[in-house]
């Protein structure tokens, strides 16, 4: 398998040609969603946020300056927080608890010997084009770890339980990524390594079963046809979608 890098970050990002296991999540609630996501009205919030700096402290602590960050504590209006962001245009503002969970979450990580390993020998963000071979739709998607076994992927979450876990895989759509990858990248195994948001900061890892990918399977496979129709044929306007049914 040929793996397909952009040069950049913001790159890959701006690329509007393939199309996502994210963007796909904005197309799974409606087109509408996604077409605001295209023109630049997406979602973004400090969990993001989050989200990012951590998988940026454990896979490319290399990009991180500690300089480039700042906290902000307070309500985010008024002149107090106007004139801060002004003067900080060019950093990441966190809320102390925000920077204080990340700590949390890369130092909970690197103590878990198993974590560490799984992460050690692949290569780190690996980017790969495809072509779905059913709606010939064109894909991309970024893995975490790549390695001989499979794909890695890292979680921040506010329970690690099983149960809880498996709920959010199926709320947000992770099972959607799981089979979405491995399909994209031409791998057969899955692994999630969660790590709670707050204290303890307790770690799990989850290898995926086959009936977990293929339920992520049949669901992107749906969205990528609803992709298809709304964003690539256009024999569907965005305008028109709505939901009909009976409660």
């Amino acid at each position: 398998m040929e793996l397909v890098k952009f040069k950049t970050d913001e790159e890959y990002y701006a690329d509007r040609e393939y199309v996502t296991n994210s963007q796909l999540g904005y197309l799974n609630r409606s087109p509408q969603h996604l077409q605001m996501y295209y023109d630049g009205n997406g979602d973004s919030s400090s969990a993001l946020e989050v989200g990012r700096l951590v998988h940026q402290y454990i896979l490319e602590p290399e990009k991180i300056s500690e300089s480039d960050i700042v906290c902000f504590e307070g309500r985010r209006y008024g002149k107090k927080w106007d004139d801060f962001k002004s003067k900080n245009s060019d950093k990441t503002i966190l809320s102390i608890k925000d920077f204080e969970s990340i700590k949390g979450v890369v130092g909970s990580f690197f103590k878990n010997d198993d974590a560490v390993d799984l992460i050690a020998d692949g290569l780190k963000e690996v980017t790969n084009c495809w072509v779905d071979g059913d709606t010939f739709v064109k894909c991309k998607g970024k893995a975490d770890v790549l390695n001989p076994n499979g794909i890695i992927d890292i979680k921040t979450t506010a329970n690690i339980d099983p149960h809880s876990f498996r709920n959010s895989c199926y709320r947000y759509g992770y099972n959607r990524q799981a089979a979405f990858y491995c399909d994209g990248f031409g791998v057969e195994n899955f692994t999630f390594i969660c790590v709670e948001k707050e204290a303890p900061y307790r770690v799990a890892v989850y290898e995926c079963s086959p009936e977990f990918i293929e339920s992520g399977r049949q669901e992107y496979k749906r969205l990528l046809q609803m992709y298809f129709e709304y964003f690539v044929e256009q024999s569907n306007d965005v305008e028109d979608y709505y939901i009909q049914g009976v409660l």
